[in-house]
């Protein structure tokens, strides 16, 4: 399926994928110049270049699962898990999550925050 995105749309998501790039660094280049390639041609619509940008919404999805994060911060974790910071702490300490690093740059590993939501799930199954 392709989407046409006209000027009006195109600059509002120009400014949302320069910011995906500045806040992500892909290790993987074809993931890098996907989202370069996309946004030129988003400012290059939003100007008038061309009348509408033609975009495959399955290559962005594919991508966005290429630079799903490995590890996220204490608040991050908390936005995953509707819950404060300080639960999540609550959880590492009780080795519920795991963590990597030392100090502030202390991070959560995102496998163990889904693990954790399964084991979850499953109890909480079992006990209805």
């Amino acid at each position: 399926m392709i989407l046409v995105i006209g000027p009006r749309l195109a600059g509002p998501l120009a400014v949302a994928v320069a910011g995906l790039r500045k806040w992500y660094r892909a290790p993987d280049a074809e993931v890098r110049d996907g989202l370069a390639n996309l946004e030129a041609e988003l400012r290059k619509a939003a100007k008038g270049g061309h009348s509408a940008t033609p975009f495959d919404p399955n290559d962005l999805l594919a991508q966005a699962e290429r630079m799903k994060p490995l590890a996220v911060t204490y608040e991050d974790t908390g936005g995953m898990l509707a819950c404060s910071p300080r639960t999540v702490q609550r959880l590492v300490k009780s080795h519920d999550l795991t963590t990597i690093g030392d100090g502030p740059g202390t991070r959560v590993v995102v496998a163990s925050v889904e693990a954790y939501v399964a084991r979850e799930a499953n109890r909480m199954g079992e006990a209805s």
